[in-house]
């Protein structure tokens, strides 16, 4: 038997600046290729941008002056005027600013002078006047991305105002839209119709459930729902033939969401938890498709993923009705490592390729030493498909750390990237100890690579700009990261 080729270890080290780098030469200036895009391609990438950045797009050359007062707007507005301490006047003149702004920018293509608006305004009610005015003006017309919140004005609050009835007349062109901090009504919400919605945030909004079901029904092409903070019902049950992300983030209060049935999801790929500050009963019935979960939390010592009947009623648990084979990344977030736990979601996800750990507590709740190793045929992610795994704050004086990881080492067969987010920058001797204490040369994959690095990995919680962008394979791994295999 020929022995393995040698391991790969890649240490990682943070980006230093360096010192000498004013004595290097400057690269050669490349070829200017954007001045060769035509007009309708500029213009384009010009209404991508954040409002200043475009306009400075001026500064480039005087071709792009026209381009920039034709290029529908990205305005973002937040904390800017229409809320402020600046009384009836303040508002007034700020409400006109905006207004003259976009009547002064020519929009062109028929699309209107804005494409994208972000606002925020007080709850206070002489707030919102000033709100329903601008949202009224011709000004937006044709607006495809909505952003609104209100914001808390004193202590105690006011109460969430109502979604704004001006808003209604931008539904037939949203295509992106966050409501942030109102209240919906069930007539309200029956009224709303989104013709080319296809991102839908509902952010500390108040809504029932019933509510809820009848404002998605009036969503025809939706893919993605982020329900953040949400709350006015315990119980969501997901039946959508359109959904393809769903994003659910529960705080703390009175009527939060408890129970999260997933009914009857045939396009649902992805269901990802920014954050969980409450327990949160999870139960997937049918979604067929489903091949992103997490991050998957546990608040006491331990992660209880319960199959089929929750195990504890007051930890955050995993009912599924069968193992689901369409999951390929899981994601969770755990106080201590438990070798017991994996691998029995392993079981639930035998396809399983990329599995991220974020570990709280670094200290030995368990010794994770593995003692069935009749069981280990059975296990098909080991054997076959996991080919991925991250772990964060990997400290080498942990025994249940280093069992855990050992563990993986020696049994999972295709393994190609094992990666350690640690705590800080080690110093050369710190990594030449692991191959000897992680037992890497007896690895079960000839393949793998073991990269040590005080670089994230990735992002926990996930970041909430990930759950909408579906061009994202893998929500949790940084940009900087997508290509590790």
């Amino acid at each position: 038997m020929h022995p393995p080729p040698a391991m790969e270890i890649v240490p990682r080290r943070k980006k230093k600046k360096s010192s000498d780098r004013a004595n290097k030469e400057d690269p050669p200036a490349a070829d200017d290729h954007i001045s060769a895009l035509p007009d309708c391609v500029l213009g384009h990438i010009i209404t991508l941008l954040p409002t200043a950045d475009g306009a400075r797009t001026q500064l480039l050359s005087s071709r792009f002056c026209p381009l920039w007062r034709s290029a529908p707007l990205n305005l973002d507005c937040h904390g800017f005027g229409l809320g402020g301490s600046g009384g009836i006047g303040g508002r007034a003149a700020c409400l006109s600013l905006m207004t003259r702004a976009l009547r002064a920018h020519d929009g062109g293509g028929g699309g209107g002078p804005v494409r994208r608006i972000v606002l925020s305004t007080s709850r206070h009610p002489a707030a919102h006047p000033y709100l329903d005015r601008f949202l009224a003006s011709p000004a937006i017309d044709g607006l495809q991305e909505l952003e609104f919140f209100y914001y808390r004005c004193s202590t105690p609050p006011p109460p969430r105002p109502p979604f704004p009835p001006p808003a209604r007349r931008l539904a037939p062109t949203l295509r992106v839209a966050s409501f942030g901090s109102c209240s919906f009504s069930e007539e309200t919400a029956s009224s709303l119709d989104f013709p080319l919605l296809k991102h839908l945030e509902l952010k500390e909004v108040s809504i029932s459930e019933e509510s809820l079901q009848a404002l998605l029904a009036g969503c025809h092409v939706l893919e993605s729902l982020e329900l953040t903070r949400t709350f006015g019902f315990r119980r969501f049950r997901l039946a959508s033939p359109i959904l393809r992300s769903v994003g659910v983030s529960v705080g703390v209060g009175d009527e939060i969401l408890e129970e999260l049935v997933v009914e009857d999801a045939p396009c649902l790929q992805r269901l990802l938890f920014p954050m969980l500050l409450c327990r949160l009963h999870v139960r997937v019935i049918a979604a067929p498709k489903l091949e992103v979960l997490g991050w998957l939390p546990d608040f006491r010592p331990r992660l209880n993923l319960g199959i089929d009947v929750p195990r504890e009623p007051n930890t955050n648990t995993l009912s599924l009705t069968m193992a689901m084979r369409s999951v390929k990344i899981l994601a969770l977030r755990t106080q201590y490592l438990s070798l017991d736990v994996v691998i029995n979601l392993m079981a639930c996800f035998p396809c399983l390729t990329s599995l991220y750990i974020s570990s709280v507590n670094k200290g030995d709740e368990e010794n994770n030493l593995w003692l069935h190793d009749e069981q280990l045929g059975r296990m098909e992610c080991i054997n076959r498909h996991l080919k991925k795994i991250i772990l964060s704050g990997y400290v080498m004086s942990c025994v249940s750390q280093v069992n855990f990881i050992k563990f993986f080492v020696l049994n999972a067969r295709v393994l190609r990237l094992m990666g350690f987010e640690i705590p800080q920058v080690m110093p050369t001797k710190w990594i030449d100890r692991q191959p000897e204490l992680l037992q890497l040369k007896d690895r079960a994959s000839s393949d793998a690579k073991f990269d040590f690095s005080s670089d994230k990995w990735f992002s926990c919680p996930v970041n909430l700009k990930w759950v909408s962008d579906l061009s994202r394979a893998d929500p949790f791994i940084w940009s900087s990261r997508q290509g590790a295999q």
